[in-house]
């Protein structure tokens, strides 16, 4: 299944998420003034709700909201390494995280997106768990 996960604000990048006909679709989305440790942990108990029913995630798309702010960082890390541990799980097969923010987003925050996607991949070295950055439709 392809898990996508939506912060708050970044509704036009629901548009841009392709079809996948392969993989059922879950979207998970933070409600407006859902704080990011709040909408973290609630993703965590949705993944593991999939892992208590068998169910693999084989992609994961994180659609990033502007906001690099503490408490946004704590939330990421905390759903990425619950991701990493969900890809090591004997049967989960193969799986992928790509953190998507939008296109017209600043430079300065870009590379804190690189920098997340960097730390996060340095901290998952060895985890079956690809993670890369995306700005609209241009990989990185």
């Amino acid at each position: 299944m392809r898990l996508v996960i939506v912060e708050d604000g970044t509704n036009s990048l629901v548009e841009q998420v392709p079809g996948d006909a392969e993989h059922q679709t879950v979207v998970v989305v933070q409600s407006g003034g859902e704080r990011p440790l709040d909408f973290g942990k609630r993703v965590l108990r949705r993944i593991s709700a999939f892992e208590h029913d068998g169910r693999c995630i084989a992609r994961t798309l994180l659609l990033l909201s502007p906001r690099f702010d503490a408490d946004a960082t704590a939330a990421r890390l905390s759903l990425t390494r619950a991701l990493i541990s969900h890809a090591g799980a004997p049967a989960a097969g193969a799986s992928e995280l790509v953190l998507n923010a939008g296109a017209d987003l600043h430079e300065d925050l870009q590379s804190k997106v690189e920098a997340l996607v960097d730390s996060l991949t340095h901290e998952s070295s060895g985890a079956s768990l690809p993670i890369r950055a995306q700005f609209g439709s241009r990989a990185v």
